[in-house]
């Protein structure tokens, strides 16, 4: 479980490049567990940090990333960003949600902006696709490739949340 989890943890994360993940013992001795390192293979440093703004902008790039637990596996990804331009998305979201007046304000206050990426395998190795809200959701897809968007999930992480839902007023808000 670790292995498949650290193979995939950072595809979508703007500016981590190495995670180790450890554990410690009652009598304070760290034990590796595993850890990754995600390489920007494909252009200028930085082009992984995906930034907020507030221009529609798109961008690919390859990325490696390397995980070893138990065992080492290096794979291969090719990343497309595409982010619509802020005002398209108020206008959008104004239509959709017709209670609050002004959308572009709560998006810039709780810093969402329309980020939608794809994360390839250049290997040849089958995939199942999950969905990510930046980290990995245990919500897979039939498509072969995984699909990072900014998606209303309920509070465990667990499922999507259904815009059907009753029982929280419009105003209140999970934290």
């Amino acid at each position: 479980m670790v292995d498949k989890e650290l193979a995939v943890v950072g595809l979508f994360l703007k500016s981590i490049t190495s995670i180790e993940l450890q554990v410690v013992t009652t009598d304070n001795r760290k034990l590796l567990v595993g850890r990754v390192k995600i390489e920007d293979t494909s252009g200028p440093a930085g082009t992984r940090s995906f930034a907020r703004g507030s221009g529609a902008r798109e961008a690919t790039f390859k990325c490696r990333v390397t995980a070893s637990s138990r065992s080492l596996v290096s794979t291969t990804w090719r990343i497309y960003h595409s982010v619509l331009d802020s005002g398209i998305t108020s206008q959008i979201l104004s239509k959709r949600l017709p209670s609050h007046t002004n959308v572009g304000d709560l998006l810039k206050n709780d810093k969402l902006f329309s980020h939608v990426g794809l994360a390839f395998p250049l290997d040849a190795t089958p995939l199942k696709g999950r969905l990510f809200t930046l980290l990995p959701l245990p919500i897979y897809t039939d498509f072969p490739a995984h699909l990072h968007g900014i998606l209303a999930l309920t509070q465990d992480r667990q499922s999507l949340r259904n815009k059907e839902e009753t029982g929280m007023s419009p105003d209140s808000r999970e934290k």
